[in-house]
């Protein structure tokens, strides 16, 4: 069994890294996990680390894991082809007040990114009207990609809302009334995102994530675009 400040403590982190600075401020890190704490989270495993956020997962569900960031990284984009937060909580810490720190839950994801899986995101990004010809820094871009399940298979998808930005640049004039909320009806949708999220909240059979989400997860409703059906990128 480890809490996550027990894991923060065993864990080497990049310097700039709000792990880092969360590890050297004990008071700190109780404060920003205390809704985690309040609801009977306790027990963790680490899944990985990046410039400005970190990962953990609970030992006894693997559909979700909890992100630690930096509010300043976050972004609030309303597309599908963004892992939403199921859940989301900032909270002021005296040594940096005007930058809270953001706890937010998301989806569970494979790391495993193919080359089938880059094809269909972005010919699926392009159909709805994203520039990703001039995507940049592209071994960076699939850092941030993940698969989730979806529909016996699996689907790729950015999970981090400071890639959008950083990769893509806005959106081809084809899309002139700016809507990013689009996709074809081959690729998950906010509502499935949605769905998939209260559906791990009704499975829990701890009850923690109802205590911590007691209201239903919704998001924006999706502009479909009908294609025929493609084959999954994966399997489940």
């Amino acid at each position: 069994m480890a809490t996550i400040e027990e894991l923060l403590r065993h864990n080497e982190t990049h310097i700039d890294n709000v792990a880092t600075t969360l590890r050297n401020f004990p008071d700190c890190a109780a404060k920003v996990f205390k809704p985690l704490r309040d609801t009977g989270f306790t027990d963790f495993k680490w899944v990985g680390a990046g410039v400005h956020s970190f990962l953990v997962q609970p030992t006894d569900n693997d559909k979700i894991v909890f992100r630690v960031s930096a509010k300043g990284s976050r972004q609030k984009i309303d597309t599908p082809f963004l892992l939403k937060a199921g859940y989301e909580n900032d909270c002021n810490i005296a040594w940096l007040p005007s930058q809270p720190v953001h706890l937010d839950m998301l989806l569970a994801g494979s790391a495993y990114v193919s080359e089938q899986d880059k094809r269909l995101l972005l010919e699926e990004m392009k159909q709805a009207g994203w520039d990703v010809e001039n995507r940049k820094d592209e071994e960076n871009l699939w850092r941030n990609v993940i698969n989730i399940p979806y529909k016996g298979g699996l689907r790729p998808i950015i999970c981090d809302p400071l890639a959008m930005g950083i990769h893509f640049r806005d959106l081809q004039a084809k899309k002139m009334d700016g809507t990013l909320n689009s996709c074809s009806s081959n690729y998950i949708t906010l509502q499935d995102q949605a769905d998939a999220y209260n559906t791990a909240i009704e499975n829990d059979p701890t009850g923690r994530l109802k205590k911590l989400i007691p209201k239903p997860v919704t998001f924006p409703e999706t502009e479909v675009i009908r294609v025929e059906p493609k084959r999954s990128a994966g399997v489940s």
